[in-house]
């Protein structure tokens, strides 16, 4: 009985394995052990003799798969059909044994078996092009179920699915195809244990064609996009090797991206079910995740294309392709973790070996590059558009340098994408010779009808004339010049924001800007994009000019950068009236050069225009005449903004530095408020927590204000403490509620999104102004004995707690920058404490600034020199200040505070130095140097420039914001 058993069990295995030579021994084996009877048998060694014939046919030399390297929903290749005449005997065979089975019950094993017979039969019509003969038998099928539920008859069933669904779109039933192939992918679905070569051979086959029948048809979107992850999903698994049919994998990966790119950037993109069966595991959560996944096997794909040997044309165009798609992609649904985009990076790196010196590819390369690499990045891609040198080495006044530079790129351009253009072409007119030869091989099994009939498999289905394949596209080097500017643009944002080099990063500015301006013909094609393009270039250029004359240290020349930042800032604004961030960059930079009235009304605009952009209402609040109405202001986005998870760090530090203006100005209004800073520190670590910057900090926060919170003064408990907590809405501040309330109707959220609402927020009632700060009290100095123990610095922040998280987070540049928002804080609580006269306080609250620092932060040490001078130990407060210029020479402030302690000390000649230093460098705007100068010219007699520098001060008093403009976002 066993060995009846395994008999089949052999026979069945070697089928489903395709082993076709061992098939007539299994089947001579069969038949001993099961004499009575013959069609299983016969049907084995049948089809056993019709595959190996069918193989030998098509045995080209280059893999099976090859004639689909041109594929697309349009043009689909068909194999080589078979001479009918040489596989008669075989028809004629299964013929014979299927028509002796009469039996009506058909209760026999070879009464079922014949079924499958059938389905054998059916692939012979098929194979030599008797499509609908193939469909007919098909349709006379009988099977059981219990017969194909595993082995080689559940490959039958899907084979003759398979079969049918390819008859019906020969016969241009795209309707009946779709829903045989997905009868038959429903069986494997309900199969998943089964695996075998056969099977996955005919499950491929069945994912290829119904995929790019779907694209064809424009069917629905869930439908196909379900396809295309069925497919990918086999990709994923062992099923599928690697190397097995990768001239489809590649069709089907490149329709796939393109596809899902457009559903997400249309709106209809839809997520995997979580009932999918085909993800038990590893389910992509997200088009991001999809994303990610289809770019990992692409880029895999290509890997496997490199060990075949191609011709390096192939690899370069099938390179260019690759980086195109995955770039576009992810530009669309976004480029993920950091270390994803640094792998894509790395794989952008190791693809110049196959890309030929591509400026393609160095663009892409310079667009995920940091900011150590990607000068050098945007340097190489310029070598390769021509321009060797961009250090002018002298101003170019007429424009001369830029406008040569400019022709020179054109015709590199040009050049480039004509010479790749040419190589595409003739690589794919070479593949396409070469599958039209394969076809058209072995030409004395095919007559001259069977030949047409190959041929026309290559044209599409609604044409009968030759027609001229498209290239795909990004598979050559079609740059042109506004992919320029935009390489320009990220260089001078992602470099130049910070560190300015007045040479390299203007000269790209200009350089951007003289492109699109000489670009006339792109101009007309696509006038948005060039319109937006051109507004992004004047916006940059304004701020980077603007950051150039902040850091000049001479005033002409500042002057010069002033100007042209506001007119390149004007001319953005103009070209596209509804750019907020137009508008802000320039009410910053009005704000900058002392127009508060201009930057009043362009900040404004930027607010009506989003009036999510915290950094927009805070520049509105620092521009206004009186502290309570930049109060107002900051109260109302303080209670509409938010930050949790889903958030940014950047929009996180934008949120803190608004509730640490909120303080200082309660602080400007009322007096030294130390107690405000309790509220301000557990904020900092609740949005840690949020970012998930400190894990540990949701402990130590809530002990902090649990210590604190019960020795706080009731006036303190009933006004900071809510004013200061995020999204607070019961601010009891008479300023605010007294403000308020004369507004209730006008100030509700809908209205404050449009001009007349802003107004009201910003002007108020003068009546209530005065009413509201004489009603405020708050207490003029906190009880120092009874609440020592529960201070800022004691009371549950210890000096080596706030040290101690930061050493274990990772150093980069997001947590080094919300690492010194907490140093400011302490610098902030230390000034308040100093204010108050709590020396001990100020100095506990800057030391802890200082360890986290270790103790090289130039803002840390001018606090320090702060308190040794309110001290009066000017002998250390000077040592205080030099080492902070020791650590920043430029630093502004300590400069002003030295001077100041100079002139103390009758040293009028150091504080002359040091002044005019600070007033023609980064101190220019600020009101007490000028005055101490004054001063000092005052001690020297020169009363022309004393009253001069007076006048100036004056001048910088009633034109400068609230607070200093430095730390707002400029490039936004």
């Amino acid at each position: 009985m066993d060995k009846l058993k395994q008999s089949f069990i052999d026979l069945d295995q070697a089928r489903c394995d395709e082993k076709w030579q061992d098939i007539s021994e299994l089947a001579k084996k069969y038949k001993k052990y099961h004499p009575q009877e013959s069609v299983l048998e016969i049907t084995a060694r049948m089809e056993s003799e019709f595959i190996q014939h069918l193989n030998q046919a098509r045995n080209s030399g280059y893999p099976a798969d090859y004639i689909h390297a041109l594929d697309d929903p349009n043009h689909v290749a068909m194999s080589k059909r078979l001479d009918p005449a040489h596989v008669q005997l075989i028809l004629v065979r299964l013929l014979d044994i299927i028509q002796r089975q009469k039996s009506s019950s058909e209760e026999t094993p070879d009464d079922w078996q014949a079924q499958f017979s059938k389905i054998i039969l059916a692939r012979i019509y098929f194979e030599t092009a008797r499509f609908d003969k193939a469909l007919e038998w098909l349709q006379q099928l009988a099977l059981r179920l219990e017969d194909v539920e595993w082995g080689y008859g559940l490959v039958l069933l899907v084979q003759a699915r398979v079969i049918k669904g390819r008859c019906f779109e020969q016969e241009q039933d795209d309707e009946g195809a779709l829903e045989s192939y997905l009868s038959a992918l429903s069986v494997v679905e309900n199969h998943p244990a089964e695996n075998n070569k056969a099977l996955n051979s005919w499950v491929e086959d069945c994912l290829y064609r119904s995929v790019l029948l779907q694209l064809r048809r424009k069917g629905a979107v869930k439908q196909t996009l379900r396809l295309m992850r069925s497919y990918l999903y086999y990709c994923n698994t062992e099923r599928w090797p690697m190397h097995w049919r990768i001239h489809k994998r590649w069709i089907i990966f490149r329709h796939y991206i393109r596809y899902l790119t457009r559903a997400y950037q249309k709106g209809v993109y839809v997520p995997i079910d979580k009932d999918d069966l085909l993800y038990t595991a590893s389910k992509p959560t997200s088009v991001l995740d999809e994303t990610i996944q289809l770019v990992s096997q692409f880029r895999s794909l290509l890997h496997q294309f490199t060990k075949l040997n191609d011709s390096a044309t192939d690899l370069n165009h099938k390179t260019l392709e690759l980086c195109h798609l995955l770039v576009s992609a992810h530009d669309t649904v976004g480029w993920g973790p950091k270390d994803y985009s640094d792998r894509i990076l790395k794989f952008f790196y190791k693809a110049r070996v196959f890309t030929f010196n591509s400026p393609t590819l160095c663009r892409h390369m310079v667009s995920l590059s940091d900011k150590r690499t990607c000068i050098l990045a945007v340097k190489n891609y310029l070598e390769l558009l021509g321009i060797k040198d961009i250090q002018l080495t002298a101003r170019d006044e007429d424009g001369s340098v830029l406008h040569e530079m400019v022709e020179t790129i054109g015709k590199k351009l040009q050049l480039v994408a004509h010479n790749s253009s040419n190589s595409a072409s003739c690589h794919l007119n070479s593949v396409e010779k070469r599958i039209v030869d394969i076809l058209t091989s072995q030409g004395s099994n095919s007559n001259e009808e069977q030949s047409d009939a190959f041929l026309s498999s290559l044209k599409p289905k609604s044409e009968t004339a030759t027609v001229k394949r498209k290239l795909p596209p990004g598979a050559y080097e079609n740059d042109n010049e506004l992919d320029v500017v935009c390489t320009l643009l990220i260089a001078v944002k992602r470099v130049y924001a910070d560190v300015p080099n007045e040479e390299e990063g203007l000269i790209l500015c200009d350089l951007a800007v003289a492109l699109l301006e000489e670009a006339d013909s792109l101009k007309k094609k696509k006038m948005n994009q060039w319109k937006s393009l051109m507004v992004q270039c004047r916006r940059i250029r304004g701020c980077l000019y603007g950051l150039c004359a902040i850091q000049c240290n001479e005033p002409e020349k500042r002057l010069d950068c002033l100007n042209e930042s506001l007119v390149s800032l004007s001319k953005a604004s103009e070209l596209d009236p509804h750019s907020w961030q137009a508008f802000y960059e320039l009410g910053l930079h009005q704000a900058i050069s002392g127009d508060r009235s201009q930057a009043m009304t362009s900040i404004k605009r930027s607010v009506e225009l989003n009036p999510d952009f915290i950094p927009g209402w805070h520049l509105l609040a620092l521009l206004q005449k009186h502290l309570s109405q930049a109060l107002v202001i900051l109260q109302h986005v303080s209670d509409k903004h938010t930050i949790d998870e889903q958030d940014t760090l950047e929009k996180a530090m934008l949120f803190m530095r608004l509730k640490m203006c909120q303080l200082s100005v309660l602080e400007e209004l009322e007096g030294p408020c130390t107690e405000g800073y309790t509220s301000l520190f557990c904020l900092f670590f609740k949005l840690s927590k949020k970012m998930n910057l400190l894990p540990t900090v949701i402990s130590k926060s809530q002990s902090f204000s649990n210590s604190t919170s019960k020795s706080l003064p009731s006036s303190y408990s009933k006004t900071s403490s809510g004013f200061l907590s995020e999204n607070s809405s019961n601010m009891s501040l008479q300023t605010i509620e007294s403000i308020e309330s004369s507004h209730e109707d006008d100030q509700d959220e809908n209205q404050l999104e449009n001009k007349q609402g802003l107004d009201k927020i910003i002007e108020g009632e003068q009546e209530h102004q005065v009413e509201s700060e004489s009603g405020i009290t708050f207490p003029n100095e906190m009880n120092r004995a009874s609440h020592q123990d529960d201070s800022v610095t004691d009371g549950g922040i210890e000096k080596s707690y706030s040290t101690l998280v930061f050493q274990q987070a990772e150093k980069d540049d997001n947590k080094e920058h919300w690492k010194q928002m907490v140093v400011q804080l302490w610098i902030m609580a230390s000034s308040s404490y100093l204010r108050n006269k709590q020396y001990n306080e100020a100095f506990k609250a800057i030391q802890e600034a200082d360890q986290l620092t270790d103790s090289v932060n130039a803002d840390v040490w001018h606090q320090i020199g702060k308190i040794l001078t309110a001290q009066g130990q000017r002998a250390a407060a000077l040592d205080a200040f030099k080492k902070t210029l020791v650590i920043e020479p430029e630093h502004g402030l300590t400069c002003i505070s030295l001077a100041s302690a100079y002139l103390d000390m009758n040293e009028y000649e150091l504080a002359e130095y040091l002044l005019e230093k600070t007033t023609r460098g980064t101190g220019w705007n600020q009101p007490e140097a000028w005055y101490l100068l004054s001063k000092v010219y005052m001690k020297q007699e020169n009363l022309i420039d004393a009253k001069n520098c007076l006048m100036y001060a004056l001048q910088l008093s009633e034109t400068n914001p609230i607070q200093p403009l430095n730390d707002f976002p400029r490039f936004v």
